[in-house]
């Protein structure tokens, strides 16, 4: 198959999902890696299509951090209500140490779960910060996108950096910069 396909995943006529592979030059279709008949590509349901499923995991998202606000609010959860930064430290060092335990086992289920119990403590802390106006989720996620894209400048950028002693050397350089920035 040529280098040029790229995958869609087309929203068929009947309720079922679609895999299509299609070659951008010949518009020629291929599924599951066999040639079929030439077709074409309905864009607006391609793009409802990933669209709604974009959609659904930003939904999820958005409800977790409301189950969070509930909880946190004047209804909610004593427990929850009573804990700050400082208390929870306990509980994120203990789901990061079992999330650990989990990815030495590779025991793919619990590290699901893990990784849900630490994003979690991400989630609950900045609902407090959300709470104090220091920041909310949404600032944390923007932050680290931005900080990811700086510290690949090798992906992101025009740096040259190909070995993984190079990356990681950039990347330290990187932060140490920084963190000088922030100093002053």
């Amino acid at each position: 198959m040529p280098r040029t396909r790229f995958e869609l995943v087309i929203l068929a006529e009947q309720a079922s999902e679609t895999c299509v592979y299609a070659n951008s030059t010949t518009s020629a279709a291929y599924k599951t890696g066999l040639k079929c008949p030439a077709f074409e590509f309905n864009i607006q349901k391609i793009y409802h299509f990933l669209r709604t499923k974009t959609m659904k995991h930003s939904k999820d998202f958005i409800k977790l951090t409301e189950i969070f606000k509930k909880l946190r609010g004047p209804d909610g959860c004593a427990w929850d209500k009573k804990q700050t930064n400082s208390s929870l430290m306990k509980y994120l060092f203990e789901e990061s140490k079992e999330l650990k335990e989990a990815v030495k086992k590779c025991d793919i289920e619990n590290i699901k779960e893990e990784l849900g119990d630490v994003l979690l403590q991400v989630v609950f802390h900045a609902q407090i910060a959300k709470e104090n106006g220091w920041f909310d989720i949404n600032d944390v996620i923007r932050y680290l996108n931005s900080k990811l894209i700086r510290r690949h400048p090798h992906v992101f950028g025009k740096s040259k950096a190909k070995t993984e002693k190079d990356i990681i050397k950039q990347w330290d350089e990187i932060k140490k910069r920084e963190k000088t920035k922030k100093r002053r």
